[in-house]
């Protein structure tokens, strides 16, 4: 089994020939930043996590388990609501990131789903919403161009195509992204929040050391 891997991406923006690395939390304005002459780009770098114990990275796993299991109960969720809606002519359910989160603080609070108060509702709650609301933003969208082509909806089993799937339990690899607030990245470590530190190796180190840290992608295998 690979080990469990980790991209920090980071944002910089090039004025005039020369870079400068810009807080994600200040506006352009503020950073100096001319937005009709800046060319901006994301820096991705790629490292091992190492969890120092067993218990941490079955702390790991819990939480890319968590993010799984919110996943299909909302998606399970909203397919029931828009079939009982599509059923008596109401309004179908809405599929925004917003309504997502709105869904899993019910889920979280509720006695039954306790044991989801142990991970950081931030980065389950968040993870969730927004790749399921764009997931099915990328569904309806990819949807209304094949048709404006004439192109089959449904693939040869008659399932819809680029519907949102379910994740399996059993699935390989699976990730979720950590956002500003979330994490903290300092002298070769990562902090996750309820997960604590967590070395990062890799082979000549760090590229784009001191540069802001505007997202990281933990992908467990």
């Amino acid at each position: 089994m690979e080990p469990n891997v980790v991209r920090l991406i980071r944002w910089q923006a090039y004025s005039a020939g020369r870079s400068h690395n810009v807080n994600p939390n200040d506006t352009m304005a503020a950073a100096g930043i001319n937005a009709s002459t800046d060319t901006w780009c994301y820096r991705t770098s790629e490292y091992r996590m190492r969890a120092g114990s067993v218990a941490g990275y079955q702390r790991l796993h819990r939480l890319a388990g968590a993010i799984r299991f919110v996943w299909n109960y909302l998606l399970s969720e909203n397919n029931e609501q828009y079939a009982e809606a599509k059923a008596h002519c109401t309004r179908k359910p809405r599929t925004s990131a917003r309504q997502f989160t709105r869904r899993f603080t019910v889920l979280r609070n509720d006695p039954e789903f306790a044991w989801l108060q142990d991970h950081s509702s931030n980065i389950v709650g968040k993870t969730v919403a927004e790749r399921l609301a764009k997931a099915f933003a990328a569904f309806h969208r990819n949807r209304k161009s094949a048709a404006a082509r004439g192109k089959p909806l449904k693939d040869k089993k008659g399932r819809l195509k680029w519907f949102p799937q379910f994740k399996s339990k059993h699935a390989r690899v699976f990730s979720f992204d950590l956002h500003p607030g979330q994490f903290r990245v300092k002298d070769g470590c990562l902090r996750i929040q309820k997960l604590g530190w967590i070395t990062l190796k890799r082979r000549g180190g760090d590229p784009y050391a001191g540069e802001h840290v505007i997202k990281v992608v933990c992908r467990c295998v």
